[in-house]
């Protein structure tokens, strides 16, 4: 019987990776992790896969033993592992909150990387790893910074990990997916006032999730998922140019030059 495993699906894209499951990789089992265990079971609703909660706050070091101890229990034939969870911070590095900067590493690169790294003895010949990166993943954003860097350590690592498992024969792709801002409560954590305003474009969790499993469908050998036109359009200027002028570009549109 095959599964998926999906994290931070209480919520955002994680969820709406549990809404279109169905849809585009059928699993007899679906489990979920999360903090909030009664949000969990509410995924019942979208999926014909039997939900299994796994209720876990994945900033916990000793989280990471608890998965481990799961996995082991049930010896899991996994399809699809996507790991979802994250957070950001708009605010100046400096003045942030100290718990909250490890929080956030702990999150999202972390945690990440030990499950990720749990989970590969039980993948499937064939399988498909989703990691979370984003489009800062590309670039240095202040005012994000630390969350930016978070990223860029995802993109980085999902790209060397989907390599080695080709080299190796594993028949298991890893799929860094990188959007741009995406309408979420995303937002609710990250942003408390309006230092950040100016969001040229903002796409929809539905949308980028499509691309996503678009992606594994037609490209078994890519390593790195930019949904939609602008944000592709972005990514290869950052290449382009200079990260100077990228951050001043970023700077100014945001009206934070003269702070």
């Amino acid at each position: 019987m095959s599964c998926a495993i999906i994290t931070g699906a209480s919520s955002g894209i994680g969820r709406e990776f549990v809404r279109q499951l169905d849809a585009f990789s059928p699993v007899d089992t679906l489990y979920v992790i999360a903090r909030r265990e009664e949000k969990l079971r509410e995924l019942q609703a979208f999926t014909r896969a039997k939900v299994v909660p796994l209720p876990l706050d994945l900033t916990d070091p000793s989280s990471g033993d608890v998965y481990a101890a799961f996995l082991r229990e049930r010896a899991p034939k996994v399809k699809l592992f996507v790991c979802a969870a994250g957070f950001g911070k708009f605010e100046p590095f400096a003045s942030g909150d100290r718990d909250a900067h490890n929080r956030m590493v702990d999150l999202n690169c972390r945690a990440l990387q030990e499950l990720t790294y749990l989970t590969l003895p039980y993948m499937q010949r064939g399988g498909k790893m989703v990691l979370m990166a984003s489009m800062s993943s590309f670039q240095p954003v202040p005012y994000i910074a630390l969350y930016g860097a978070t990223k860029a350590f995802v993109l980085s690592f999902a790209r060397a990990l989907n390599a080695e498992c080709r080299t190796q024969g594993k028949g298991i792709q890893v799929l860094a997916l990188a959007p741009y801002w995406v309408r979420t409560d995303f937002f609710k954590v990250a942003q408390k006032d309006d230092l950040i305003s100016n969001f040229p474009v903002m796409y929809e969790p539905s949308y980028v999730v499509r691309a996503c499993f678009r992606t594994l469908q037609k490209h078994p050998k890519k390593d790195v998922c930019v949904p939609g036109v602008y944000a592709a359009w972005q990514q290869r200027m950052v290449k382009l140019l200079p990260h100077k002028l990228v951050m001043e570009i970023w700077l100014r549109q945001q009206n934070l030059l003269s702070r």
